[in-house]
């Protein structure tokens, strides 16, 4: 399946809610903690050649996920996989018993050559939506220290890409939101930090 995703800064988070609830009736769920670790293997492209790996921990839940390179420069359309990273962890599992498994795989991936990197963190709502026929995921990022942003997010396969993507501008639009923001969250946080440093 491919990824078609826009990201787009929220200068005010509530507002934009609140527009979302009264003009859609979409309301975002609970906010969930994501850690995104990301993994460098530059023999492999990763991530050189624009190819990403990584393992998000998503509350207690763990999760690798490969992005291939990108397939178009305003809006983020690439291939994705996710897996589910096991064994099963049950809801009220220990932070020692979640954070010994994620040791274990991030171990795995070291002993297949990949080097772990950065880290992204965030504190992520989501709505579902319907547009067009197709299914979509708006969420609400706040990411520190850089703020609020939301995604619009759908997947498509290769044969339906040119429609998912015009139905994606379309909802972005509908939606109120302009100018995209092709970097990923952790390019925006290394960019945060290297002006920090002059």
């Amino acid at each position: 399946m491919l990824e078609i995703e826009m990201k787009f800064r929220v200068p005010d988070a509530d507002a934009y809610e609140a527009r979302l609830r009264d003009d859609f009736s979409l309301v975002f769920d609970a906010p969930r903690s994501e850690i995104d670790l990301f993994f460098r293997n530059e023999t492999a492209g990763f991530p050189t050649a624009g190819k990403a790996l990584r393992i998000r921990r998503q509350d207690r839940r763990l999760a690798a996920t490969f992005k291939g390179p990108r397939l178009d420069p305003k809006a983020k359309i690439r291939e994705e996989i996710e897996l589910p990273l096991g064994p099963a962890l049950p809801d009220d599992a220990d932070e020692a018993s979640v954070e010994q498994v994620r040791a274990d795989w991030i171990r795995f991936f070291e002993r297949l050559g990949f080097e772990p990197g950065p880290t992204v963190s965030k504190r992520r709502r989501t709505a579902r939506l319907t547009f067009e026929g197709r299914a979509f995921e708006i969420v609400l990022d706040e990411v520190p220290p850089l703020g609020f942003f939301t995604e619009i997010e759908t997947l498509a396969p290769p044969k339906e890409l040119e429609a998912a993507r015009r139905t994606t501008f379309a909802l972005a639009e509908r939606l109120g939101l302009a100018e995209p923001i092709p970097t990923s969250y952790l390019a925006l946080l290394q960019n945060a930090a290297s002006d920090e440093e002059l």
